[in-house]
């Protein structure tokens, strides 16, 4: 049986030929194994040849239709490239001038004071790390890479890590071009390598010492063996030497690598070898800048002694300082010091170590007491005389930690009263501590009477502090009507600026007295931060 089409399969072609029809008979047989009857058999053979026919011509026609889509595929597919092509010519990047497009690169790469961005972990020599990775982009990225030798100034060396993925030839090669590209400018290196590694006998060791009068910033990781095979060459250009783990100082060998290094100005140490100055050979007489990561030993002591040019200082206490014979250690240009004392160092191991100091100079002076050692009692430094060019103060402690540590701190506030700016990192303000530092009408400043600038820091973070008694501190020191005997002990009054960036500010603080904090915003000007997901919550308070 056949029967047409309802309508043709596009209006501009002809209808198909006849479509096969189905009779109920036909749909029964389907059904199950029966043969049909002698007169169904002609029907059913009519049926199949005629159905070959029409599967010709469908065929046909499919062709014809898929050729025609095709094509219109391949037109789409041409049309959109050449809009991508024609979106790609017009990007904004293709604009950017080479001075804007270098700042982005030099986001880009590591860099003395940023050797990890991204958080990776970076790999100078790998190809898929800045600034290898820029220079494949295009040809005038590369230009731009190539041309710019302070994209190649830091270059980290960790050669157990590279061992991994390159040869030690390759390495050499790599280092030499990266130097090549880096040309006269001065660069920073960070060598690292431990102590069963010899570098003595590695091909890259010819072509760092001869890039040796660029250098200008060195941390070295790695034994003093290793360090000598610097030796012989002089390092004109270096100021700044970090000495970190894996130096021995018991050895007989003497490293004079950095004893040639007429502009040293920067001295830092985090390993816990003592004499590392007099192992290294260190110029001490000429370093602006000293800092001890670790427990400064009194074999460095000496050492400190002739450091007359020294401006900032940083020691780390951990036993009780005995100055000796030879008496305080004078440093007359030193106006930056800051002392830590260990969790597990003596009581008043800060106040001995500072006690052997003579800074006549000092203007900024950081103490850093323990925070998370129980029942540690603080000892402060002692000023024989009220310092007139201390007017910046930073202290990191745990007040809460013993009763006795707010009145020493008072204590040592009273001596000190140049002071200008004020920073605190304590996890538990006491309301003692606010309420000394109160200014009631008609007094004169007690405490810090040149105070203009206070910071607090983490201590914000904890519900159970005196919110209050600080709000009373703020608005006897701002808001509220000074007599005039205040005016002539001090010409300034304070600003009270108290940065509270990632820290906690409680709502219920202020909403509950909402005419008072009305009558705080009025005099102090308020910033809310960005750092906190309810801007509120963050704010700074600077009185002007």
């Amino acid at each position: 049986m056949t029967g047409a089409l309802r309508e043709p399969l596009c209006p501009s072609c002809t209808p198909p030929p006849a479509q096969i029809g189905q009779t109920p008979r036909f749909e029964e047989l389907l059904h199950h194994n029966l043969p049909p009857f002698e007169s169904e058999i002609p029907e059913y053979e009519s049926i199949f040849k005629e159905a070959s026919v029409v599967l010709t011509d469908l065929d046909t026609r499919i062709e014809k239709v898929q050729t025609i889509l095709d094509s219109l595929i391949r037109a789409r597919i041409d049309t959109q490239k050449r809009a991508d092509d024609a979106k790609a010519v017009l990007h904004p990047v293709r604009s950017i001038p080479s001075e804007i497009l270098f700042e982005i690169f030099a986001h880009c790469v590591a860099t003395w004071h940023n050797p990890d961005p991204g958080g990776r972990c970076w790999d100078s020599l790998h190809p898929g790390f800045p600034p290898w990775s820029l220079s494949q982009v295009c040809q005038r990225w590369r230009t731009a890479v190539l041309s710019s030798p302070e994209l190649w100034s830091y270059l980290e060396l960790q050669f157990q890590t590279h061992r991994g993925h390159i040869s030690r030839l390759q390495c050499a090669a790599k280092v030499s071009l990266w130097l090549e590209r880096c040309a006269d400018f001065p660069i920073s290196l960070r060598l690292v390598s431990r102590t069963k590694f010899k570098l003595r006998t590695h091909p890259v060791l010819p072509v760092l010492r001869g890039s040796m009068k660029t250098w200008a910033r060195v941390k070295v990781r790695m034994p003093t063996r290793t360090i000598q095979c610097f030796s012989g060459n002089s390092l004109p250009l270096l100021r700044f030497l970090y000495v970190d783990k894996y130096v021995e100082t018991k050895t007989d060998v003497q490293v004079d690598v950095f004893s040639s290094a007429p502009n040293l100005r920067t001295f830092e140490s985090s390993t816990a070898e003592a004499g590392v100055l007099q192992h290294l050979l260190i110029p001490s007489v000429q370093l602006t800048s000293v800092v001890f990561h670790h427990d400064f030993h009194e074999w460095n002591v000496p050492h400190l002694r002739v450091m007359t040019n020294l401006t900032m200082l940083e020691l780390t206490a951990h036993e009780l300082y005995n100055e000796g014979e030879d008496g305080t250690i004078f440093l007359p240009e030193l106006s930056r010091l800051c002392l830590f004392e260990g969790n597990t160092a003596e009581t008043g191991a800060l106040k001995a170590l500072f006690g052997g100091l003579c800074v006549p100079n000092l203007d900024m002076l950081e103490l850093r007491f323990p925070q998370a050692v129980d029942d540690h009692i603080m000892h402060f430094p002692v000023f024989h005389k009220p310092p007139e060019k201390l007017t910046y103060l930073f202290l990191q402690s745990n007040m809460a930690a013993h009763p006795s540590n707010t009145d020493s701190f008072l204590q040592f506030l009273s001596t000190i009263p140049f002071v200008t700016q004020l920073q605190i990192c304590d996890l538990a303000l006491t309301a003692k501590f606010m309420t000394q530092m109160m200014v009631l009408d008609g007094e004169a400043f007690s405490l810090l009477p040149c105070l203009r600038q206070f910071e607090m820091d983490d201590c914000w973070k904890h519900r159970d502090l005196p919110y209050e008694t600080i709000w009373d501190m703020l608005e006897s020191r701002c808001l509220s009507a000074s007599a005039p005997a205040i005016a002539e002990l001090t010409s300034r009054r304070m600003e009270g600026r108290c940065r509270v960036d990632t820290l906690f500010v409680p709502r219920w603080l202020y909403h509950r007295d909402d005419e008072r904090w009305r009558n705080i915003r009025r005099s102090l000007e308020v910033f809310c931060g960005t750092t906190m997901k309810d801007t509120d919550d963050c704010i700074d308070y600077y009185c002007p």
